[in-house]
């Protein structure tokens, strides 16, 4: 089992800012930490943009506006046909562009079909209905391999998996005008988009994530009820019910004509018979029972994995996506600006990738896929470097802080 290496950088700014001060021992760690402070609050403020227009597109759509206790049924009302008639292309424009700079992406369905395939770490079968959404996509970011003790056959043999995680999973639900599941109808707003957030999720396991997932037996979970059921059954059957079943046997064949004697049933005889069948029936309800409280316990145990995994909800998933952008965005211009500070030449696009890849991997001992593109195009947006024939130069640092000091000056009178 192997994983691709995310754009994802695992590590905070600060941890980043100090390696690079402890490297450019040659440059000023006051220079050092103003340019990173100039570069922090602008980056802040472009995504403060970003923030405004989720606000404004996601208001439409928002549950918690047609839920809300101050609104009276006229309103609530009004928002919901408001919601059917608009599109929420705009919403999911904005929101891909802050999990993108936030180094997440997107399930296809091909993957997310082949994650559905898989089996659960719950050693439960679930399933979802996806007829009640208009559009359904996941994003995940971090991914990593670990390994999980199960049981099998109640607790008899011990046997470790490997299984891939998402560290973190970004799931997008609009709902459709009219919802069909009884589920979703009690639960959700028609014409809605419903936005969470989760933490640590087993690729196997996705399908819990959907507020529409229904837990069903797996083939081998009902084998493991019913054979020992049907072997009881039998045994039942024979030993206590064997009487109760000859003297059903005679009447019905003196009541259609194949017995001559007559079957005489005494008091004895009827409570011997009643007897019988209700220990049948007793036990057909204890399997009964016992199917559903096998039941009870897979959603038991998927209740509470949620309550621990759920991270965010509604407007607090973009909210929380657009702090992890501007940290994200801003280590990729700190790893990609400090790198051509401490060359002496213009270094290619490739080079620079690989050298902070090789450079991660030799200081924290971890890989990453670094987003060499997003940085650099970041870096000139911000003009912080220079493009040369063969390559790209980082600007001095007291030119590169006055440089941002003007960004920052001209921000609130452009």
């Amino acid at each position: 089992m192997s994983i691709n290496p995310a754009h994802y950088i695992p590590f905070s700014r600060d941890a980043i800012l100090s390696a690079f001060i402890t490297e450019l021992d040659e440059i000023d760690p006051h220079h050092i930490r103003t340019f990173y402070t100039l570069l922090k609050n602008q980056i802040h403020l472009e995504f403060h943009d970003v923030i405004e227009k989720l606000d404004n597109s996601y208001e439409p759509f928002n549950p918690s506006i047609t839920t809300s206790i101050h609104q009276t049924d006229d309103t609530q009302q009004a928002v919901a046909t408001q919601q059917k008639e608009l599109d929420s292309s705009e919403l999911t424009q904005h929101l891909q562009f802050a999990l993108t700079k936030a180094n997440y992406k997107e399930l296809h369905k091909n993957q997310l079909d082949e994650a559905f395939k898989e089996a659960s770490l719950f050693k439960i079968q679930l399933h979802v209905d996806f007829t009640d959404y208009k559009k359904n996509i996941i994003f995940t970011r971090g991914e990593s391999i670990q390994k999980e003790t199960v049981y099998l056959f109640g607790r008899l043999i011990k046997k470790e998996v490997e299984f891939v995680n998402y560290h973190s999973v970004v799931i997008f639900l609009h709902f459709k005008d009219e919802i069909i599941d009884a589920t979703l109808k009690n639960a959700c707003s028609p014409g809605s988009v419903v936005l969470k957030m989760f933490q640590n999720v087993p690729k196997a396991d996705l399908e819990m994530l959907f507020p529409n997932t229904k837990i069903r037996m797996r083939l081998k979970d009902k084998l493991m009820i019913g054979i020992p059921a049907a072997i009881s059954g039998a045994i039942i059957v024979a030993t206590k019910l064997g009487a109760s079943f000859i003297l059903l046997g005679a009447l019905i064949g003196t009541w259609l004509g194949f017995n001559s004697e007559p079957v005489t049933l005494n008091k004895t005889s009827l409570l011997a018979l009643l007897a019988g069948f209700g220990t049948l029936g007793g036990y057909i309800w204890k399997q009964f029972n016992g199917f559903k409280v096998k039941k009870l316990k897979f959603s038991q145990s998927l209740t509470e994995s949620l309550y621990f995994k759920n991270v965010d909800n509604n407007e607090g998933v973009y909210y929380r996506l657009i702090h992890e952008a501007e940290k994200e965005e801003c280590k990729e211009v700190l790893l990609a600006y400090f790198y051509l500070l401490s060359c002496n030449s213009p270094k290619t696009k490739e080079e620079i990738d690989n050298a902070i890849e090789s450079w991660i991997k030799e200081t924290w001992n971890y890989t990453i896929d670094f987003d060499v593109d997003d940085a650099l195009l970041k870096l000139n947006h911000l003009k912080l470097i220079e493009k040369y024939s063969h390559g790209y130069a980082a600007k001095d640092i007291n030119e590169a802080i006055k440089v941002l000091d003007k960004h920052w000056d001209n921000y609130f009178t452009a």
